[in-house]
């Protein structure tokens, strides 16, 4: 099920159901669309589904298949362009692919790997670049869409594990986990 608060009524509203009940996905919203990526619809059964949400129209549509199931990737607009990158297999297989959805085409344009896995870590977009943070190894990664190069970076010099990264005042970030 999908739902939205709406802050000035102080109102929860429902949205339409998502095509594919699913969790340990990903989402993110954008232009006034929802996108759904990946996650389990149950224990044993996880998802190479994706699927976005017109928000002013209140219809679902669905997005070409990804190239393999995923948990939890992350999932972000970098360049004006949907990226998908990282999440797992398991609990114990973490994934490095990255790709890039072509909307013309309706199709996932595979992209450089990530040169590490980033177990519980994050992913920001910055400056028309990805930036992936943090986790288990604590890496930081930089990822150019335009040259669909990474780079390594200085690793953060705390421990962060499932925490939040965001951008503000075109700094990265960090906090807790």
């Amino acid at each position: 099920d999908c739902v939205s608060y709406q802050a000035c009524t102080r109102v929860w509203k429902t949205l339409p159901s998502m095509t594919t009940g699913r969790y340990e996905h990903s989402s993110l919203c954008v232009d006034n669309k929802l996108y759904i990526i990946g996650g389990k619809s149950s224990e044993t059964y996880m998802l190479n589904t994706a699927e976005t949400l017109d928000l002013k129209a209140n219809k679902w549509t669905s997005l070409r298949l990804l190239p393999r199931a995923v948990l939890s990737p992350f999932v972000l607009i970098a360049s004006e362009k949907l990226f998908v990158l990282g999440g797992s297999e398991s609990n114990s297989k973490y994934l490095c692919e990255n790709y890039e959805h072509l909307p013309d085409l309706n199709v996932w344009q595979p992209r450089a790997l990530m040169p590490n896995e980033c177990r519980g870590g994050s992913a920001v977009s910055l400056h028309s670049n990805i930036y992936v943070v943090g986790g288990e190894t604590k890496v930081c990664m930089q990822y150019s869409p335009s040259t669909d190069q990474w780079s390594m970076l200085a690793k953060p010099q705390l421990d962060h594990w499932r925490g939040p990264a965001c951008v503000l005042n075109s700094k990265i970030i960090v906090c807790g986990g």
